[in-house]
């Protein structure tokens, strides 16, 4: 019969070869041959960890352990299994057994590092890859590692130098190019991010992720037409690539091309059915598209719940005090410079704070100074970026929220996917989305008479309640310019202009605007928009209104202005201000009123085909809300005729718009918090 020696030496053998049915059974003779033989026993766990049996593996470790403590491997790969079964505490001491035998293994050492990042502690886990590296100068996997925790901890820099050298040792690993790329991004460099993937995709050009990567990056600096051929050249490699479908719908959304981008997020949605970002895309697109009926919006947004709201039995320990100080939390990615942060932060500003505590909730990609302002206005401030949907309501729960409001609805970084598992007694949605969010357990969506009248069908799963003083309270920008006379005055021909970004621009307002400039003698029409500065999508949208009759020479293009003030500054070339439909302005109709533009605004059927008529019965022009497209070509052909109202127009509006409700956070801020105890009091009064 074969010895201990011979039956494992031949187990090895097998298990090399992938026989490992065979190996486990010579490891196993082994056993019969030499009881607690401690080889035996730790590669019978080896194998078991391999197979995904990772109890097992850790049973068989312990084994080999207790009967020969003293060798480091054995700890070592007791604290892999134990890893991959989420005992990262475990883990860490296997593994610290093991370098306390022996240091030198630079495996172990890069093994710890992976379990100190699966535990958020990512400087112990840069020591640990730093120490691998430090034994073993070729350990890719090492430099992959610590790029990746460097840039979880912010330091872009040094994780440039740890990736640059693991593509130098492994050039196919693409990985490595993503995260290289993106922390070059992040340092600002994104043109040398764009050329690592080129540098990648000369070595496999039929590389999808790739593509899709560099994409993301373009996507990410509004260059459109580049990155919407990225996304399309990574589905037409890989066309069951629903990242690379939902990115191209992104893409096209930003072009105006709002039919295409509905088409590609619903592509995404067919590939990946739980997929919730390309929903909530989906159903943005669909706002814009004026052959949606409110119908069939809502019905979509019940589809986005049923697949994605997961309402588990929740113990909630708030105490049911109706009149108790509540405990307020605002969740938002635009805690930034957004159209959110200028009718919220007047809000924020004005809450009493005897009455409320607030926590705000920020998912901001890129903090920048309002986010620092915005942060000091509030009582705690939690940085929920890139944590999950637990972990965030983990925090929601123990700061013991009494009602959570989201900001966001179904728009970029939301987390609708958090308030669908009920994080706090009461949820409200309020402003930055115009629908109902489909939330069976968001109990509360805050709208004013004017955007959903009391007496329509409501179209939502939430309650809808109505602030007496319109839907938003505006805090203008403090260095705005002045306002200046008209200026048709001193060119002599009338400039109607639109500010507003081009997925708002709808076919038939195309259609409208040009007929109205040519029905207007010699005058223009300006419009300006981020999307404006890839001179691709501007040539597409010179040629759109072409087609529509409009000749070039009467349409000004205008991209992006660097700082708010300058954007508001642009205003001193419009005469008169067109508002798009269905999806009216907010935040630029509240710009062009408080620069003394008067905004002629068509009345939708609901939330966001109303805003702007929402914002101009509060303050006083009912004169420019047209209910049909022939009464606002009117308005807008009497205005351009009309040059006193302009001037009018011109010297009262911003006054007008300072002593409106629209402005008056204070008073404001009272009725929402009004609202809010209703709320709060209501829920106290429920049957426990």
């Amino acid at each position: 019969m074969a010895g201990t020696a011979e039956l494992i030496a031949q187990g090895l053998q097998r298990h090399q070869a992938g026989q490992w049915d065979a190996a486990a059974r010579l490891y196993a003779q082994a056993l019969d041959v030499t009881p607690r033989f401690p080889e035996a026993l730790h590669l019978l766990g080896v194998l078991a960890h391999q197979r995904g049996a990772h109890d097992q593996a850790v049973t068989y470790f312990q084994q080999a352990i207790a009967a020969n403590p003293s060798e480091a491997a054995y700890h070592s790969n007791l604290g892999s299994a134990q890893h991959a079964l989420g005992q990262y505490d475990a883990a860490v001491d296997s593994y610290g057994a093991a370098l306390r035998l022996d240091p030198g293994r630079p495996e172990t050492h890069h093994n710890l590092g992976n379990t100190f990042s699966a535990r958020r502690e990512f400087r112990e886990a840069a020591a640990s890859f730093q120490s691998a590296i430090a034994l073993d100068s070729q350990y890719t996997k090492a430099y992959m590692q610590l790029g990746r925790v460097s840039q979880r901890l912010g330091q872009y820099e040094e994780a440039v130098i740890a990736l640059r050298r693991a593509i130098e040792l492994a050039p196919e690993m693409v990985a490595a190019y993503e995260l290289l790329a993106d922390s070059l991004r992040r340092l600002g460099q994104r043109a040398e991010a764009i050329v690592v993937y080129e540098q990648y995709l000369l070595r496999d050009p039929s590389c999808a992720q790739a593509i899709y990567n560099k994409g993301v990056i373009e996507l990410d600096d509004y260059r459109l037409m580049a990155a919407g051929l990225s996304f399309a050249r990574a589905i037409e490699l890989a066309p069951d690539f629903p990242e690379a479908y939902c990115n191209l719908g992104i893409t096209y959304l930003a072009q105006g091309r709002v039919r295409e981008a509905a088409h590609n997020f619903c592509a995404a949605v067919r590939i990946r059915p739980d997929y919730a970002m390309a929903r909530s895309n989906l159903l943005m697109a669909l706002h814009y598209d004026p052959a949606t009926d409110e119908e069939t919006l809502y019905e979509e947004h019940l589809r986005w719940s049923a697949v994605n709201e997961r309402v588990a039995p929740t113990v909630l320990t708030n105490t049911r005090e109706p009149q108790k100080r509540l405990r307020i939390g605002y969740a938002s990615p635009d805690f930034r410079e957004h159209a959110v942060s200028h009718f919220f932060e007047p809000i924020l500003r004005q809450h009493c704070r005897e009455a409320v505590h607030v926590t705000c909730y920020a998912d901001v990609a890129k903090p920048d100074a309002t986010t620092k302002h915005l942060k000091s206005l509030a009582d705690n401030w939690r940085n929920v970026r890139g944590l999950s949907d637990n972990e965030f309501a983990t925090h929601v729960r123990r700061d013991e929220i009494d009602l959570l409001i989201d900001l966001a609805g179904h728009t970029a970084g939301n987390r609708m996917t958090a308030f669908a598992r009920r994080l706090a007694p009461v949820q409200v949605s309020y402003i930055g989305y115009g629908s109902t969010t489909g939330l069976t357990c968001m109990d509360y969506r805050i709208v004013d008479h004017v955007t959903n009248p009391a007496d329509e069908t409501s179209w939502h799963t939430e309650e809808l309640t109505r602030h007496s003083l319109g839907f938003a309270c505006y805090a203008p920008p403090l260095d705005a310019p002045p306002v200046t006379a008209p200026p048709s005055i001193e060119t002599g021909r009338v400039t109607f202009g639109c500010f507003n970004n081009i997925d708002k621009l709808s076919p038939p307002v195309v259609q409208l605007w040009a007929q109205l400039i040519n029905a207007v003698p010699d005058s223009r029409l300006c419009l300006k928009t981020r999307a404006f500065n890839d001179v691709g999508v501007a040539e597409v949208w010179r040629q759109k209104f072409a087609v529509a009759g409009l000749a070039p020479e009467r349409l000004e293009l205008l991209g992006r202005s660097r700082t708010v003030s300058e954007h508001l500054a642009e205003y001193r070339h419009v005469d008169i201000a067109l508002d798009p439909f269905p999806y009216t302005g907010s935040t630029t109709t509240c710009e062009a009123l408080w620069m003394g533009v008067p905004v002629v605004s068509l009345r939708g059927n609901n939330y966001v085909g109303r805003m702007t008529a929402s914002l101009l019965e509060t303050l006083g022009a009912k004169e420019l809300i047209a209910e049909t497209e022939a009464a606002y070509m009117a308005i807008a052909e009497r205005l351009a005729t009309d040059s006193q109202s302009l001037s009018t127009y011109r010297q009262r509006l911003r006054g007008a718009m300072a002593d409106s409700a629209i402005c008056d956070a204070t008073t404001y801020t009272r009725g929402l918090e009004s609202l809010y105890r209703d709320m709060w009091q209501r829920w106290c009064g429920e049957q426990r």
